[in-house]
């Protein structure tokens, strides 16, 4: 496939368009300047010729390399293309891709002219391209792609990456790793959500009670005032709600391992004394005696005179 791609790898203005002026005018009365004087005092120039040579042998590596070293020094756009170029040799197709942007954007139009098909060669680079979002949690994980560091979450959305099968990995310590093998589309974009999962398989439980600074216990073991977290092993909870001038509450509920769960829990207030049947019983209780006292105190009729007879008193005077 590499010496496939040689083919037009090496136009002839892959080869020319970073050359300069200097050296492709000819010299004063037609002479030729001397080659290996300007090798020697043009480290630029030599540093394209090593590129040129590396790309006419298929050594992409050395010749990107020496194309780079040029680049720094002169920030010549004809080298962007070559640049291009040499990532395309390597199959290395988003830095292709980026590097052909660029030179489109930053050659002047005299330049880009002499790459009539480039608008096409940036659209055949795309093909091997996809972009790819990606969304990790928590936050630190390392992300890996087709063996290679991607970076750490949050990931920089979004990449760049070739098209094609890739597999995923993201690990951190504490939590299990995640794998996943993936198809890439060229000229698509594509989101994904990956979320690890802890090694410890206890579940979290958001509790908010309405009102808020309810005493919560669950299984027996209080959790202080609403709102609360708790870490609880997976599997059922019971949970008890107790507030002053509220009914209490009572419930079970169930958790997942490795999950979060958010509940919400109102209670109802107490009803006020006057509404309860009992109440209104005894008022009435009260109001019935209170009513059949008063009515024995005023219809009661007084005590009779006495009747005892003198001559019945059977005990003897005493006379002094």
């Amino acid at each position: 496939m590499r010496a496939r791609s040689a083919s037009w790898l090496l136009l002839p203005v892959a080869l020319h368009l970073a050359a300069p002026a200097s050296v492709r005018a000819q010299s004063p009365k037609g002479k030729k300047p001397d080659a290996a004087a300007s090798d020697k005092n043009d480290p630029v120039r030599k540093l394209k010729q090593q590129g040129e040579e590396a790309m006419l042998s298929l050594r992409y590596r050395d010749a990107l390399t020496s194309y780079e070293e040029a680049y720094k020094i002169t920030q010549e756009p004809g080298l962007l293309y070559n640049m291009a170029r040499a990532y395309q040799g390597l199959e290395q197709y988003p830095e292709a891709l980026r590097f052909l942007e660029r030179f489109r954007t930053e050659a002047p139009d005299t330049l880009r002219e002499r790459v009539p098909q480039l608008d096409e060669m940036i659209k055949e680079t795309q093909q091997r391209v996809a972009t790819l979002t990606l969304v990790v949690e928590p936050s630190g994980a390392r992300v890996r792609l087709r063996g290679v560091d991607v970076g750490k979450a949050p990931v920089a959305a979004p990449l760049r990456v070739r098209s094609g099968a890739a597999v995923l990995e993201v690990d951190l310590d504490g939590f299990l790793p995640h794998r996943e093998e993936l198809t890439l589309e060229g000229a698509r974009s594509r989101e994904l959500r990956v979320q690890l999962l802890s090694r410890d398989p206890a579940a979290t439980l958001a509790l908010r009670t309405n009102p808020e600074g309810v005493a919560v216990t669950i299984d027996g073991k209080p959790f202080g005032a609403s709102p609360i977290e708790a870490h609880l092993e997976p599997g059922s909870h019971r949970i008890q709600l107790r507030q002053k001038s509220y009914r209490p509450l009572d419930t079970e509920i169930s958790l997942d391992p490795r999950t979060r769960r958010e509940l919400t829990l109102s209670l109802e207030p107490t009803p006020p004394l006057t509404s309860r049947w009992w109440f209104w019983t005894g008022v009435g209780v009260v109001l019935v005696g209170g009513v059949a006292l008063t009515y024995a105190l005023t219809t009661e009729k007084a005590p009779p005179s006495g009747t005892i007879d003198p001559g019945r008193i059977q005990n003897a005077l005493v006379r002094f």
